[in-house]
């Protein structure tokens, strides 16, 4: 089953499937802003989900990626994509207007596992990288830094001056 489901949970203890999207791809990772989900797929595609009736969410628009897109992060009027496998890429996608999105600016070879935004930097995890990457232009991103993980990172928060990494050894599994 490919879809977006929405509960509605205002009585916690009887939580109610109220609304759901069918999709034709795989969604690997997802995020919610305002009355918008933003899904990242297998299938090499950006989307974007009014949810603003929760009964009845609706694709509004979608546009290709160069790859699976593994990770999602909105802030403003940007979405901040991660690509990895078969094409590596760190996205911007302007998503001002919900029903045209445009990739704005990107960087090849910066795939990962998951993205992060606070402020003017976006947060990258790569197989044993953090990086850091300067979004003040989005047009033009740029790596500013970056540190050996020492592990297999898979997610990441980043809160204040610290960024949480979550690692996965696949030696341990």
């Amino acid at each position: 089953d490919n879809s977006i489901r929405i509960f509605d949970i205002s009585n916690p203890s009887s939580p109610a499937l109220i609304g759901s999207t069918t999709e034709n791809s795989v969604i690997i990772d997802f995020t919610v802003s305002g009355r918008y989900a933003y899904a990242g797929t297998e299938g090499n595609t950006f989307k974007i989900v009014d949810i603003s009736n929760p009964s009845s969410p609706t694709t509004t628009a979608s546009i290709s990626a160069p790859a699976k897109i593994y990770s999602v992060s909105v802030s403003g009027r940007y979405a901040y994509a991660v690509t990895s496998n078969n094409g590596s890429h760190f996205l911007v996608i302007d998503i001002s207007n919900p029903s045209s999105p445009s990739i704005v600016g990107s960087i090849s070879g910066a795939g990962a596992e998951s993205v992060f935004v606070s402020g003017r930097y976006a947060y990258i995890v790569t197989s044993t990288v953090i990086k850091t990457i300067d979004i003040s232009n989005p047009s033009s991103p740029i790596v500013i830094g970056s540190a050996t993980t020492g592990t297999t990172p898979k997610d990441l928060y980043v809160s204040g001056r610290y960024a949480y990494v979550v690692s996965r050894d696949s030696s341990s599994l």
